[in-house]
């Protein structure tokens, strides 16, 4: 692969981390997900070139505060899941929930969602999980605060613009994320209770190759069925982020601008687009 090709591909991963949170292992694990096969050494270069101040950022020594760490422990994936919503994004309207096993620390399953407050919600997105993997943990853990916060948008066509938009986003973008993450490697550390040196996705596969055990208590598929289809019923309201209404209009003015793809980079250029097609219709 040419190397200005190689350098392009690096920037275009860069730019899905405005934050400047990972490292050149860590991009390049992404890189290579998506087929990109590129050296560390090139990736890194890079990132020194254009984002010298990602590495300043990410120097431990340049953390302020240091968090007091116990050992976690377990017997093997699926013994506990723990439960947790993430409201780092609440203010942009995007409440994200997921659920994590505690001893291979595999992202099990996460969901960007109007809101994480609603315990109608909790219980779709925990049934989705034992529906994705067959069944319920021994335990569960969880960590959520009772706020529900306003979803009223002063203009209404451009919120529920913005939600279609960004909400299939995010959620592409945090199943990216969960898949890097389940394939980062943790280094071997003799010290550590829960395993390492191997991936989330291989700790789980095959624990007993790390001294786990499958705490999964299988369930059948129909009876998970039957409880998800009556959660997400109850559910709906809480879930869905644009009038089923304005889901047609929207649908109608994304064909009529020949679907242009939206990523992290064209998000707002399609938001524009799409106000400028619902006000002609």
């Amino acid at each position: 692969m040419p190397d200005g090709e190689q350098t392009q591909l690096i920037l275009d991963e860069l730019a899905n981390d405005p934050r400047q949170t990972r490292g050149p292992r860590v991009v390049k694990e992404a890189l290579n997900l998506a087929g990109h096969k590129i050296g560390r050494n090139k990736i890194s270069d890079v990132m020194h070139t254009f984002e010298e101040e990602g590495f300043e950022k990410r120097d431990p020594k340049a953390q302020k505060k240091t968090v007091k760490r116990t050992p976690l422990t377990a017997v093997g994936p699926h013994e506990e899941w723990s439960m947790d919503g993430h409201d780092k994004m609440n203010e942009a309207g995007f409440g994200i929930y997921g659920i994590r096993d505690k001893w291979g620390g595999k992202f099990l399953h996460y969901r960007t969602l109007p809101s994480n407050r609603f315990a109608d919600v909790i219980g779709v997105v925990f049934l989705e999980c034992a529906k994705k993997y067959g069944g319920i943990p021994i335990q569960g853990s969880s960590d959520h605060g009772s706020e529900v916060r306003d979803a009223h948008a002063a203009q209404k066509t451009l919120r529920q613009t913005s939600n279609w938009i960004w909400f299939p986003l995010v959620q592409r973008s945090l199943d990216t994320f969960c898949n890097q993450q389940n394939n980062h490697r943790v280094r071997r550390q003799d010290d550590k209770l829960l395993p390492s040196g191997g991936t989330p996705n291989q700790f789980c596969a095959n624990p007993m190759k790390y001294n786990g055990v499958d705490c999964l208590i299988k369930v059948p598929a129909k009876n998970i069925d039957e409880l998800l289809d009556e959660a997400r019923e109850t559910a709906r309201e809480h879930m869905r982020y644009v009038d089923d209404d304005f889901d047609i209009l929207a649908c109608e003015a994304y064909e009529a601008l020949n679907k242009p793809a939206i990523t992290l980079q064209s998000a707002w250029v399609v938001f524009r687009a799409m106000v400028e097609q619902l006000n002609r219709m």
